[in-house]
């Protein structure tokens, strides 16, 4: 595969082959919106019942302290639900920096924070957006919505909260709000800098991850 690479890239250095267009953002239409997002759904169904099975299997000691930390994040998660904070908090640089890029990313938050769905669909653009690859591969966060824990805003790291009736649909909807604001600032920013400040718009590995 690299000899295959370095034979493709020798063509284009003399002009014997062009160099393949940048990828360009795939626009989905409202069907495959909805089939991605129900896929999503089973998809994260499967990985809620692999972790049960496997914390289910702790030994007796892991499942004590495994309680006390889901205890401790059920209660930041109550602290901090029913609340749009990200913007004054951890996106609070980006915010005041950029208030233009803010305030385009401000409705999203609030759609996000009503429908699953909606949150869901801005995290489909941001994944196919031309800069997506650069993204995974410079390190920049993007948390999940309902993901893994582990990939998860810090302050939402709670399956036990999102169970609770009625308080759990708010913690969801807060959840889904502050990791659409943040995501959507992080990815703009990114995107902005790559165009501005690397030599030729794209950027090598070290100034991506710069």
């Amino acid at each position: 595969r690299t000899q295959k690479r370095i034979d493709e890239m020798t063509e284009i250095l003399e002009g014997r082959k062009a160099r393949k267009a940048r990828k360009e953002a795939i626009e989905l239409d409202n069907e495959a919106l909805r089939l991605r997002f129900n896929l999503h759904q089973i998809e994260r169904q499967i990985r809620e019942r692999e972790v049960a099975e496997k914390m289910a299997n702790r030994p007796t000691y892991q499942k004590v302290i495994g309680e006390i930390g889901e205890t401790a994040n059920t209660i930041r998660a109550l602290m901090t639900s029913f609340d749009f904070s990200a913007p004054l908090r951890q996106g609070l640089i980006l915010t005041v920096a950029h208030p233009v890029r803010s305030a385009v990313a401000f409705p999203e938050m609030f759609r996000a924070a009503f429908s699953a769905e909606k949150a869901f669909g801005q995290a489909e653009a941001l994944r196919n957006r031309p800069n997506a690859p650069l993204y995974e591969s410079s390190g920049l966060y993007l948390a999940e919505h309902g993901g893994r824990l582990s990939a998860m805003e810090e302050a939402f790291k709670s399956r036990r909260a999102e169970k609770i009736p009625l308080i759990g649909r708010g913690i969801r909807a807060s959840q889904r709000a502050y990791t659409s604001y943040l995501n959507r600032i992080r990815a703009d920013s990114f995107d902005a800098m790559v165009k501005g400040l690397t030599k030729d718009g794209r950027g090598n590995p070290a100034e991506l991850k710069a």
